[in-house]
Parts: structure tokens; sequence; C-alpha cells
């Protein structure tokens, strides 16, 4: 969408050239795969984690932080995934 925003501003009568379907497509294919990659990564650390003793989280979403706290495992890894993703 950068790419798409830049070339639009900068080259307009430029942009039905610039923007064929050569470019945006791996552009859409690249943008879907990082997506897809960055949550497959979440889902298998949070799945590797531990428990012991209570597993109720008392919030109404189920969100990381709730889990690294109930989690017995060592979560520093985790942590660090979690907080370089959500800048």
């Amino acid at each position: 969408m950068a790419y798409d925003r830049y070339v639009a501003i900068y080259n307009p009568l430029l942009y039905s050239v610039s923007m064929s379907p050569r470019v945006y497509v791996p552009l859409i294919i690249a943008s879907y795969g990082g997506g897809i990659v960055h949550a497959i990564i979440h889902t298998v650390a949070t799945f590797s984690l531990s428990f012991c003793g209570s597993n109720e989280i008392r919030h109404i979403f189920c969100d990381i932080p709730p889990l690294l706290a109930i989690s017995c495992s060592d979560t520093h890894i985790n942590q660090l995934r979690f907080c370089s993703s959500s800048l």
C-alpha cells in the first residue's frame, strides 16, 4: 500500500503503467505471506508454553500478556516477540 501511495503521489500520470498486475500481485502475495508467517510464529510460541495451576484468565478477550502471566515456563522469548510485533 505504501508503494501504491508513493506512485500515485509522485508519478500520477504513470500510475496505470507502474501499477500493473506484474507489480501488484507479488506485493499482495508478499503481504499475505508475511502476515501468515507472523501469525504462525505467534501461534507456535503460544502453544509451546506450559501452564500449571489455574488456567483461568479473568478477561473478556484472551490476549497474549495475560497468557504469559499465568504460564509456568520461561516466557522471555514470547515477550520479545510480543513487544516487537506490537510496535
